[in-house]
């Protein structure tokens, strides 16, 4: 707390004033990230698009929300993700979690009710797929530098993949 207050040029119990805790803070700010968070990745979904573009757009906003943070805050991210895993602060993951597989699972419903998708398709296992995903390309976004990784292509590549698996033909 006092390194914060440091930073933000105030006194570390004008920070107090505004939270009651660490912990209260670090809810605060992972709220107000994912929040965020959910205006990227949904900016582009269209309720007319075909359930591949939704992903696509999901996938995309994401990833230019990745594009966009500076590594500082890629950093603090994972560093959220971590403690809250860890000491099961506050905020819970699971929810956030959930809230992703439930949007995620009703676009690859919707994609085989339409005959986009095969019926055969596991949209559990998928849905899931695609958050791990979209936490390897945070993660490959802290460890390596923007110029040594392409992750639009990584992106792009991943999602030809998984279509080409469940597209019906």
């Amino acid at each position: 707390m006092r390194e914060i207050a440091e930073h933000a040029g105030v006194g570390k119990g004008t920070i107090y004033e505004y939270f009651k805790s660490k912990e209260d803070l670090f809810t605060s700010l992972i709220t107000y990230v994912l929040k965020v968070m959910d205006e990227y990745a949904f900016q582009e979904v269209k309720p007319d698009m075909k359930a591949s573009l939704k992903i696509k757009a999901l996938v995309t906003g994401y990833l230019e929300l990745v594009e966009n943070m500076p590594r500082e805050a890629i950093m603090v991210m994972t560093e959220f993700w971590s403690e809250g895993i860890r000491n099961h602060i506050k905020f819970d993951f699971r929810d956030t979690y959930k809230k992703y597989l439930i949007i995620t699972r009703k676009i690859l419903e919707e994609g085989i009710k339409k005959g986009e998708f095969k019926e055969t398709v596991n949209v559990d296992n998928l849905s899931r797929s695609f958050l791990a995903f979209m936490d390897g390309i945070l993660l490959h976004a802290m460890v390596f530098r923007r110029k040594e990784i392409d992750m639009k292509r990584i992106a792009e590549d991943f999602l030809d993949a998984i279509f080409k698996g469940i597209r019906r033909r």
